[in-house]
């Protein structure tokens, strides 16, 4: 015993020297000078970005009563957007504190921050409101133009999507088994015919069927008797093998396709909603998986009114 703690547990651990952090180049020159490059690193503008900062500087969240100061709410967003906007082997945690240059808990830590920032109803009711008369009249006139003109009454897309995550859940793991064979979570995105999401449901495993989740969502319960009179959608098998069928369901792909769009978009400005890399071990990590995505549809929709 002597031996082994002579030659392991006595002798002074050696610590890896950190290397140079690249955040602050991003932040500090391509920002200004290569807007593209930073584009690729944050997944927004320079231009959205200093707004983002700007709506959430003042949140509580970024203020305490420590003598140790938070780090700038312009790092702090920084790395988080980073986070929402890789997947795989970036998105691990020492991938990123390398990146930003700091350890491994501080890139939780603001992530959650952020994040905090982000869906409080200040921000979120600015980042995804409800459409005003005007919206509604031009995505009316968009539906009348792009497919069959007895529908001039309908303004809105509804569409479930998949998010994927890297790995099977610990706490009933089955019931986030889809139809595709993946581990996922279940999220309605409703959305305008110009990629604006006004609404989404989420807090539902991969396994829900999409009619249980849009019936759960707050557009449906508090529209629903106004949407249920108008749903359209496409038919399913034998019926759509009909030859007025098939025209039927090529008129609502015309309209139905921008859906997939919107999901598109938001998926491929933040590419952790590809594979979501959170090892859910019970319901609070289940919640967090769930406002992960949550923030990410805030933030770009934020940024699609910014650009």
């Amino acid at each position: 015993v002597q031996e082994m703690y002579s030659c392991d547990y006595g002798v002074p651990q050696n610590t890896l020297p950190q290397g140079p952090a690249y955040l602050p180049h991003v932040l500090m020159t391509q920002k200004s000078d290569r807007p593209d490059h930073f584009w690729e690193a944050l997944r927004v503008t320079p231009t959205t970005f200093n707004q983002m900062v700007g709506e959430l500087t003042n949140d509580h969240v970024f203020s305490n009563n420590s003598q140790n100061a938070q780090i700038a709410v312009e790092t702090q967003l920084a790395v988080t957007l980073y986070c929402f906007g890789h997947n795989s082997n970036s998105a691990s945690l020492q991938e990123i504190a390398n990146w930003a240059g700091v350890g491994k808990e501080t890139v939780e830590l603001v992530t959650q921050r952020v994040m905090m920032a982000v869906l409080c109803w200040r921000f979120m009711e600015m980042a995804v409101p409800f459409p005003i008369s005007e919206e509604k009249e031009k995505a009316k006139a968009w539906v009348v133009s792009h497919s069959c003109k007895a529908w001039h009454g309908g303004w809105c897309l509804v569409d479930g999507t998949l998010i994927p995550l890297f790995d099977k859940p610990y706490q009933f793991g089955e019931s986030y088994f889809d139809q595709k064979s993946n581990y996922s979570l279940n999220f309605q995105i409703v959305s305008l015919p110009n990629l604006q999401i006004i609404d989404y449901g989420f807090g539902f495993t991969g396994s829900t069927h999409d009619s249980t989740a849009w019936d759960k969502t707050q557009f449906a319960q508090e529209h629903g008797q106004q949407i249920a009179t108008w749903p359209v959608s496409p038919y399913k098998k034998p019926e759509h093998d009909l030859p007025e069928n098939e025209e039927f369901n090529k008129h609502v792909s015309m309209v139905c396709i921008w859906s997939e769009h919107a999901i598109g978009y938001l998926k491929g400005r933040f590419h952790s909603l590809k594979s979501l890399c959170i090892n859910i071990k019970d319901e609070v990590l289940h919640q967090f998986a769930t406002y992960w995505v949550v923030a990410c549809i805030a933030l770009h929709n934020f940024a699609l009114r910014c650009e």
